[in-house]
């Protein structure tokens, strides 16, 4: 009784200290993840990335989210493709939609999600249909051609009481993206 009272003691300081000594969810080492963490995730994985515009072709007609809300609607496919992802690199989810009537379509690879203590903050990988134009000056959004420590020093400028974003290219199609709140 005793060495199994020690055993869940030992299980549980290794687990309090895993948990507070590493990265947690949407964490690189002590530091929030960052647009520029998106697109190093980005560049290790391209490939399997790619692989998810290959793995969805569309075009979408409607909104769906993998894994799906509901887990009665939870396809096997899904479930495995998710984490294959999920072995390489941080993803919460991923959201598929129609780019409204430009027959294009959107996916948004929700990498984390953060705000404690700090602005809401969702940092992802976007796939687009069609090239972000550049948004007009003072906007709430800021389109950089690079990632690059532009993007970060921009949403550190402009954040304040509005929600702001910025996307950074990445190739053709693909953004890194962070936004605040």
């Amino acid at each position: 009784m005793v060495n199994k009272s020690l055993a869940v003691l030992a299980s549980l300081g290794a687990l309090a200290c895993a948990s507070g000594c590493g990265g947690g969810l949407g964490e690189v080492g002590n530091e929030k993840m960052t647009v520029l963490d998106a697109a190093a995730a980005y560049e290790a994985n391209r490939e399997l990335i790619h692989s998810i515009r290959g793995f969805y072709p569309g075009p979408f007609d409607g909104f769906f989210r993998v894994p799906n809300r509901n887990p009665a609607k939870q396809t096997n496919e899904n479930k495995a493709f998710i984490e294959k992802l999920r072995q390489q690199f941080p993803v919460e989810y991923i959201d598929f939609f129609p780019m409204g009537d430009t027959k294009r379509d959107e996916i948004d690879v929700v990498l984390t999600k953060y705000g404690a203590n700090t602005n809401w903050s969702i940092v992802s990988l976007v796939y687009v249909g069609v090239p972000l134009p550049q948004p007009e000056d003072g906007s709430n959004m800021a389109v950089f051609d690079a990632c690059d420590e532009r993007s970060t020093e921009w949403l550190e400028t402009n954040s304040g009481p509005r929600r702001v974003e910025v996307f950074c290219q990445l190739s053709e199609k693909w953004y890194a993206y962070q936004r605040f709140e």
